[in-house]
């Protein structure tokens, strides 16, 4: 992967000297003695959100560096960034309309259109993104502080199907999560190659960001459809563009990132990014932190999740079972997939796994949380609810739409904020809570 010439420097060979040559003999002689002595460390400044982190050696095994990362986030750590990372958050910060697009090596001439391109597209970026932020992610956070502060307190790890690229609800609803798993049939695919940028390429990447944010910063979910479509678009390369940019938009640093993939064990495996843009079960690992610089992990898998495929997919059954039960699952504008039977086995893993489950009506029906098969639960409702969208031509939950409507028991408090499917008149959530 290319390093763009600002962070080569980080990777470069140092001058040998007789006191470079003397100074690990120095230190080792130092451990062996029983003192120990802290060695300060390299540090990336991020100016844009005023947080720093750590920066070593690219390591040349990916496999244990991320391991290592993993361990570093149990046990409080800071995040330490690799060359891969650093490369994927400048990356993403660029294309977030945050960091100007680098014109080094470029033509004068061409360098001056490539900077005022990408000065309209951060400046449309940041009026947009400022008032996602103020009409519905503030709304949103501080809804779930008031409203779940024990579900967001126990969420370590959250598990989210049906995702896409949505990492920025799960951000806002769970900002405590340590490890967030996150599963759509959009290819990972990869970030744009920046090193050699050309002005006319750069502006259809530009319009397919533009294109693909349009439903989540209006209606807070992504279309199925469209995202396939430009997801698998040359402009867009995948997945990892958008994902990466809510990374950076959210306030997080990007420290490492690799491509992987369960083997036939389940245990994932480091592998080259898929040149196939339907690759199955290719997913993605980034190591991530916040303001406090903590070590948290996000995956994300292309992969199909209807039984047909997945009881096929043994390897990805394995990695799934490999997950820690008592997480919280959120499910959201999931297309009522765990309404039918053909979604039997990823509805069975909810509900044995969880120990909460926050969603929208689109998630598991209220009648699975109810008869003591799955575990006793406590429900919680908020908003409103009829039916669901003409789109999918389904019936109403009876049971549902009786309790919002006050039949059996206090009417749901209303939301602050649309969200889901019913963005523009009417839309719910509901917390499930299970028993001990």
């Amino acid at each position: 992967m290319y390093m763009p010439r600002m962070f080569r420097r980080l990777s470069a060979k140092p001058r040998v000297t007789l006191l470079s040559a003397a100074l690990p003999l120095f230190f080792i002689c130092l451990l062996l003695s029983g003192c120990k002595k802290e060695k300060p460390a390299g540090e990336n400044a991020n100016s844009e959100t005023g947080q720093t982190a750590v920066v070593t050696e690219p390591k040349t095994d990916s496999a244990t560096a991320a391991a290592a990362v993993i361990n570093e986030q149990s046990s409080g750590v800071k995040a330490v960034s690799d060359s891969a990372g650093i490369l994927a958050d400048n990356t993403a910060r660029v294309l977030a309309g945050m960091k100007a697009i680098d014109t080094a090596g470029v033509k004068p001439g061409k360098g001056k259109i490539l900077l005022a391109n990408w000065k309209r597209f951060s400046a449309k970026s940041e009026s947009t993104w400022r008032t996602f932020s103020s009409r519905h992610l503030e709304k949103v956070s501080a809804w779930s502080k008031e409203a779940m502060p024990d579900v967001q307190a126990a969420t370590d790890t959250l598990f989210y199907p049906f995702s896409g690229p949505d990492f920025v609800h799960a951000a806002t609803f769970f900002p405590n999560a340590k490890v967030i798993y996150m599963f759509g049939l959009e290819p990972v695919g990869m970030q744009p190659d920046l090193s050699h940028p050309d002005s006319a390429r750069m502006r259809g990447t530009y319009g397919a960001i533009d294109n693909s944010l349009h439903e989540i910063l209006n209606l807070s979910f992504f279309v199925t459809k469209e995202m396939l479509k430009d997801f698998r678009s040359n402009d867009l390369h995948g997945n990892l563009t958008v994902l990466t940019l809510f990374l950076v938009r959210t306030g997080h640093t990007i420290h490492t990132m690799r491509f992987v993939q369960p083997d036939s064990s389940g245990i994932l495996q480091t592998v080259a990014p898929a040149n196939d843009k339907m690759a199955s079960n290719h997913g993605v690992e980034i190591t991530f932190s916040g303001s406090d610089g903590q070590a948290r992990t996000l995956y994300y898998f292309s992969v199909d999740l209807a039984d047909r495929y997945l009881v096929k997919n043994k390897a990805f059954i394995k990695y799934m079972a490999s997950i820690p039960a008592g997480h919280t699952t959120y499910l959201k504008s999931a297309s009522y997939l765990l309404h039918y039977d053909t979604f039997r086995r990823m509805r069975k893993t909810v509900l044995d796994k969880s120990r909460y489950v926050f969603q929208d009506d689109t998630g598991v029906p209220l009648s699975y949380f109810s008869g003591g098969k799955y575990g006793n639960w406590e429900p919680t409702f908020y908003g409103n609810y009829t039916k669901p969208i003409p789109v999918f031509k389904l019936q109403p939950e009876k049971d549902l739409a009786a309790i919002y409507a006050g039949d059996s028991l206090e009417k749901p408090a209303p939301l602050p904020f649309f969200i889901g499917y019913g963005h523009r008149k009417e839309s719910n959530l509901q917390i499930y809570r299970r028993k001990p």
